[in-house]
């Protein structure tokens, strides 16, 4: 019996590209020899941003802190780390208007960690920031007086918060 392949791009944006063979009931996966520049031009079709090795999308849906972090890993992402003034400006430029999550939070009784798990070697907290104890999020700010800087924020609002995906391929 011949054996039919098929290459299947796994979700909207392809972060993996595929070759699935069926030969005799088994699957053979193997990895097409163009995957990384398929993914870029899927990536770049679909308004992700590219930026010193990792890929970003903003997007305008009103989640929660778990919702939106929840929906990046869909994309085997996470909601943005930042880490350099470098990056914190890129994406600053990057959102149209709204505060937005990013991926800093807390556990309870605890410091602030990247939920990517990216050392954290920067911050940029506005000042007074970060302020509520009870409080287990952040948000880049989009006022005028703190445009880019962290706020504290409570993960259970949406008011709207959109929020920015990173993954890298």
């Amino acid at each position: 019996m011949k054996s039919r392949c098929q290459t299947l791009l796994l979700a909207l944006i392809a972060f993996h590209s595929i070759t699935v063979c069926y030969s005799r009931n088994t699957k053979v996966y193997k990895p097409d020899g163009n995957v990384r520049l398929q993914t870029s031009l899927l990536l770049m079709a679909n308004k992700w941003h590219y930026n010193s090795g990792f890929w970003y999308k903003y997007f305008e849906i009103e989640m929660y802190w778990e919702e939106a972090s929840n929906f990046c890993k869909q994309f085997d992402g996470d909601l943005t780390s930042i880490g350099s003034q470098q990056e914190n400006d890129f994406i600053d430029k990057m959102r149209k208007r709204n505060d937005i999550w990013i991926g800093f939070t807390k556990p309870l009784y605890g410091f602030y960690e990247w939920s990517d798990l990216t050392p954290t070697s920067y911050m940029n907290w506005g000042p007074t920031q970060p302020n509520e104890p009870n409080v287990n999020c952040a948000i880049m700010s989009y006022t005028i007086e703190d445009s880019g800087k962290w706020h504290d924020y409570s993960c259970d609002t949406k008011m709207p918060q959109y929020f920015v995906c990173k993954t890298k391929i």
